[in-house]
């Protein structure tokens, strides 16, 4: 670990060029600590209707130990979807979104404007010159940015009737918070194409919409993907009394238990330490029994 007296650094509006969709320019905020070491890279996509800024307590985290953050915004699936509008007309809003194939396939793309283009992240914040593990790659995200994350660690979802998956080798780990299951394109055979450690996180009581067709699910379905990964990459956290919000620490939700929130830092920094900076010690299933259970296939 780095010394804990190492300052925490965030840099906003760093700018991604993406070079499969001529003009378009990604913008992320970035954190990171200060000093010498190696950086291994997390990519972390946000949930549908939120913003890079939502996270900022896990970019802490995970900067704390040693990690260099990037989170970008998914223009056209950002706040600026809900923003102005009252509480129905925005949730239509976001259903139309979430049930847009050019969504599905933009959202990964920006990961992997972001991936393609780290010489541009050096550019523009200075301190990671030089220490970047570009063969060390984690992604994470949230609900629909759960499902972005899970591309890149090879899910291939049904988009227009077809397979999408993407997929680099310089991603080895992938964490998907309060992750889709079975619906929308994702079925038993999108899950079997992952290719990389996955670690799922879910709540309890997430009964969150997942979209026009699926208005409420139990919370079990944020569980199914576990049972559907290829053996030996399916790793499970569940908190039994966190919900949807949880893990974007508030918003929209019932109060957050910073239990909850600590727990989730604790156990993906351990995660992001087991296989990006390849300890084999370090437990990510190693949380509260009276908080919640842990379990891996």
């Amino acid at each position: 670990m780095l010394a804990a007296a190492e300052p925490i650094q965030s840099l906003d509006g760093v700018r991604f060029p993406d070079d499969t969709r001529p003009g378009t320019v990604v913008e992320a905020l970035v954190f990171y600590q200060d000093g010498g070491r190696p950086c291994p890279l997390v990519v972390f996509s946000h949930d549908l209707g939120r913003s890079r800024a939502a996270y900022w307590w896990l970019g802490q985290a995970w900067a704390r130990a040693g990690y260099a953050v990037v989170f970008p915004t998914h223009a056209g699936s950002d706040r600026a979807v809900v923003e102005g509008r009252r509480p129905l007309a925005a949730r239509e809003a976001l259903m139309t979104v979430a049930a847009d194939p050019g969504v599905w396939r933009s959202r990964p793309a920006d990961l992997l404007a972001v991936i393609d283009h780290l010489d541009r992240l050096e550019e523009q914040a200075v301190a990671l010159r030089g220490r970047l593990l570009r063969g060390s790659i984690g992604v994470a995200g949230h609900s629909f940015g759960a499902c972005t994350a899970q591309m890149l660690a090879g899910m291939e979802p049904l988009i227009d009737g077809r397979r999408q998956g993407l997929w680099r080798e310089q991603v080895v780990a992938c964490v998907a918070l309060s992750p889709f299951g079975l619906g929308a394109g994702i079925d038993p055979e999108a899950l079997s194409k992952v290719k990389i450690p996955t670690l799922l996180v879910a709540g309890g009581h997430d009964e969150q919409p997942a979209g026009r067709e699926t208005p409420a699910h139990d919370p079990a379905w944020r569980l199914e993907g576990f049972a559907l990964l290829p053996a030996g990459q399916a790793w499970l956290i569940r908190i039994a009394e966190a919900h949807h919000f949880t893990f974007s620490n508030g918003g929209w939700g019932p109060r957050v238990d910073a239990r909850h929130t600590a727990l989730v830092a604790a156990s993906t920094t351990a995660f992001w330490d087991r296989f990006l900076r390849q300890q084999p010690e370090a437990d990510p299933l190693a949380v509260p029994a009276d908080l919640a259970t842990g379990q891996r296939r």
